[in-house]
């Protein structure tokens, strides 16, 4: 018999535990990147680093599903906790480019049994009738925890253990609130025999459009500030547009959760890409005009953030169980990968000018919202 349980601590729950993720990665990547190039490392022995850590999430995101059906979400959230805290206090009493290497895998391993898990407990809570403003407080969560990684480093600075004790405390403090719950998650079921990718056959949109979101949200968070220098910023100028990037995707998402709540999701995810697109184009035309061009950022941060929570509302409203695991799996796999190879290839696209970064992340947008489009309003795949 499933204890009672206590749908408003289960959600504090998850969206606790959903920023912990989210501090863990806005932590780790720029600490580690800044003292491995203070050491000397080359930027692609850096590169090489941080894609490593979301090798660990892509890998250990498809075995998260079959681990929730064992041993349960409460169980499975408290490892995962436990780990990040373990993790994190390691990097603390070891250095070194290998040591760290192999800690950034178990980091990243780690990090997807969070993300899944807690992807697929916060949709088996969330009411249909409110999925939409759950969800968005939700995907808020994950971004301030993303943006609230670089500002803690103001506070401990970047060299010694400080900066990877103050993340595994954090991650502890979640703890008591994590066994208050235990239990209360529903149980993760087996739900149908589909593979993780026969799955994300069935909505192919939104499982795109998450891995829009990991190459869109990493490019951005990586080379805003290379941007910003570029345009004759001050370097605290430029650190700050990738601040008003995630606050746009933190403060955007509830008000957009409420809008999906009374339209078609899939409307509203094509019509946010839609003003994605013309936000980040629009900023290199007022790229001299600051105010402007904050604000822009600002609004292209709380779109492109949609592109991550608004299939996630998908995800709930066509599956339950195992299945609504495995696709959240599914959508980790494809976020880490983007995550990987988009500030890559964006960054070779600012070779040729500043301005690139736009305009490949505005291409980027558009290559999956007018394939998505032609798609989806073929009368067989109306939504």
């Amino acid at each position: 018999m499933q204890p009672k349980r206590s749908p408003k601590l289960s959600i504090a729950a998850a969206i606790s535990i959903i920023s912990v993720f989210g501090i863990s990665i806005g932590l780790t990547v720029p600490v580690l990147a800044l003292v491995l190039s203070e050491t000397g490392y080359s930027s692609a022995a850096i590169g090489a680093h941080v894609s490593v850590q979301f090798l660990g999430l892509m890998l250990a995101s498809s075995i998260t599903p079959a681990l929730l059906v064992r041993f349960g979400v409460s169980s499975l959230m408290i490892f995962g906790i436990l780990s990040i805290a373990l993790v994190l206090s390691c990097f603390a009493l070891v250095g070194g480019f290998l040591p760290w290497l192999i800690l950034r895998f178990f980091l990243g391993a780690a990090e997807a049994i969070i993300f899944v898990s807690a992807d697929t407990w916060i949709n088996q809570i969330a009411p249909q009738n409110k999925r939409g403003q759950i969800i968005g407080l939700y995907a808020a969560a994950i971004s301030a925890g993303f943006g609230m990684g670089p500002f803690l480093l103001v506070f401990t600075g970047v060299n010694g253990p400080a900066p990877f004790l103050i993340g595994a405390i954090i991650a502890l403090i979640t703890l008591p609130l994590l066994i208050a719950t235990h239990g209360h998650a529903p149980r993760v079921y087996p739900a149908s025999q589909h593979s993780q990718w026969g799955l994300a056959t069935k909505l192919p949109i939104p499982i795109i459009f998450t891995m829009l979101f990991g190459i869109l949200f990493a490019a951005a968070f990586g080379l805003l500030p290379v941007y910003g220098v570029s345009l004759n910023l001050t370097p605290d100028a430029a650190a700050r547009l990738a601040g008003v990037f995630i606050l746009g995707g933190v403060i955007c998402q509830f008000p957009i959760g409420v809008i999906a709540d009374r339209m078609n999701r899939y409307h509203l995810l094509y019509l946010s890409a839609i003003l994605a697109t013309l936000a980040l184009l629009g900023s290199t035309l007022v790229w001299d005009i600051k105010p402007l061009l904050f604000g822009l950022i600002f609004l292209s941060g709380g779109l492109v953030g949609s592109f991550w929570t608004i299939p996630l509302m998908l995800f709930g409203d066509n599956f339950e169980g195992s299945d609504l695991a495995s696709i959240n799996s599914v959508s980790a796999i494809l976020y880490a990968f983007g995550s990987t190879v988009g500030p890559s290839i964006v960054g070779i696209c600012m070779l040729w000018s500043p301005h690139a970064l736009m305009f490949a992340m505005a291409l980027a947008t558009l290559a999956v919202a007018i394939p998505g489009l032609l798609y989806q309003f073929l009368s067989r795949n109306r939504p």
